[in-house]
């Protein structure tokens, strides 16, 4: 199998705005990577920090994607996963649901956005954007503002004591990707929920979630519906179920 194409910029304000411009020009495939970010966005409109030639800003393509997007951040989040083990094997890294990277229980090295754009009936193109921390510098994560102070931002550096090779990185995310997407399209994406689930801490733990419109509530993950919904159970047996929020561990 050919290797994935590595589509690299110089800069970009965000190379998911770039891929959803050239979308059209863009082979079914590629990872749209760039070596600075001027405008890099997570979720909830929140900036993404993209010093440049230190970190991955990429987004994947994938045409006709024939599940859930939802399916799209679990194909995302685990290759990602897969990348950092292979850079930092001795550091504890985990999906904190619903696309993040973590390692140990506050430390957050990446995180994904997808977006979805109608293709065809029963199928959409996927870009999915994926930014992960490899060379920052502890001074530079310490200048990098977080809404809860303690969750800190962290890196592959931050974590190894060493640099990595960033385009490297990419072009080996590029595979990950492209293998996790043809096992989806060969066994249905059953496999990479379970998969998906397995890699999150939450489940079992008291957890917060702050919900969209900005409700705080407290509860066990009970579970991780297949669909990707959170489960929460308060203390009186109820269960919601969200889509969407912010979730953070509570001490063990």
């Amino acid at each position: 199998m050919a290797s994935p194409a590595v589509a690299w910029l110089d800069e970009v304000d965000s190379t998911s705005r770039y891929a959803r411009d050239e979308l059209a020009r863009l082979a079914d495939g590629t990872l749209v990577a760039a070596l600075a970010q001027t405008a890099g966005r997570g979720r909830r409109g929140r900036a993404w920090v993209s010093p440049p030639g230190v970190n991955l800003y990429v987004t994947f393509v994938m045409k006709g994607w024939p599940h859930p997007p939802t399916a799209a951040t679990w194909l995302a989040s685990l290759a990602t996963l897969d990348l950092l083990r292979q850079e930092a094997p001795g550091a504890d890294w985990w999906i904190k649901w619903p696309n993040d990277l973590y390692c140990g229980e506050a430390r957050k090295a990446g995180g994904i956005l997808c977006e979805s754009l109608a293709a065809s009936p029963g199928r959409s193109d996927i870009l999915a954007g994926i930014g992960v921390n490899l060379n920052m510098t502890p001074e530079q994560l310490a200048a990098i503002p977080v809404p809860d102070a303690r969750y800190r931002p962290t890196s592959v550096l931050a974590e190894t004591g060493r640099t990595v090779e960033v385009k490297a990185c990419a072009a080996d995310l590029a595979a990950g990707l492209a293998a996790l997407r043809a096992e989806a399209e060969r066994d249905g994406i059953g496999p990479l929920f379970r998969r998906w689930r397995a890699e999150n801490r939450i489940l079992g733990r008291e957890v917060c979630v702050v919900t969209d419109d900005g409700r705080e509530l407290t509860g066990t993950g009970a579970d991780l519906a297949p669909d990707g919904a959170l489960v929460l159970a308060d203390g009186d047996g109820r269960r919601r179920t969200f889509h969407g929020g912010d979730v953070s561990l509570r001490p063990a």
